[in-house]
């Protein structure tokens, strides 16, 4: 019930907005680079835009990244997480179809499963810094470092690489 509510809660806040898709892999560090074995990640996004009076975006945002199998001495390890976040776009030099900085914050539920061992989900805080260049009013590319504690030992530091597309 309260997973459709936030679906009915998003859907009606993002109702009539220009959407945004984002296609993105990511280079897992740290903690999560061993536990996922260095295998690249791969994820889909869904966000809007909402220009700010300073020249500045807001960004509310959800996106799913996984990470393939890993078949570690025969156990296989799967890592996925789901975020819901916003971010603020600085855009230099002040236009829309420009160089931009980016600094966000999310809240992630990482989902672990070793199969035969188990599952387990966590929801964890996600902070992230980047810069992007909006080549045209519908397309754009970015890059950004992501953290996010996964477990008290393990901490899922990522280097990202997004495509945007605007609908």
């Amino acid at each position: 019930m309260r997973k459709t509510m936030i679906a009915l809660a998003c859907a009606a806040t993002l109702a009539g907005a220009d959407l945004r898709v984002q296609l993105q892999v990511s280079s897992p560090q740290g903690g999560l680079r061993e536990v996922a074995g260095g295998r690249l990640g791969y994820g889909l996004g869904v966000h809007t835009e909402i220009a700010l009076v300073n020249g500045g975006t807001l960004r509310p945002r959800a996106d799913l990244t996984f990470f393939p199998v890993l078949k570690l001495a025969g156990i296989e390890n799967r890592y996925s997480s789901l975020g819901l976040g916003c971010d603020y776009l600085h855009h230099l030099p002040g236009r829309l179809e420009s160089f931009y900085l980016v600094g966000g914050a999310s809240v992630l539920r990482w989902s672990t499963q070793t199969v035969g061992m188990g599952s387990g989900d966590t929801t964890r805080l996600g902070l992230s810094l980047g810069a992007g260049l909006r080549i045209t009013a519908s397309f754009g590319w970015e890059a950004r470092y992501s953290y996010s504690p996964l477990t008290q030992n393990i901490k899922a530091r990522t280097l990202g690489m997004g495509f945007t597309y605007k609908f």
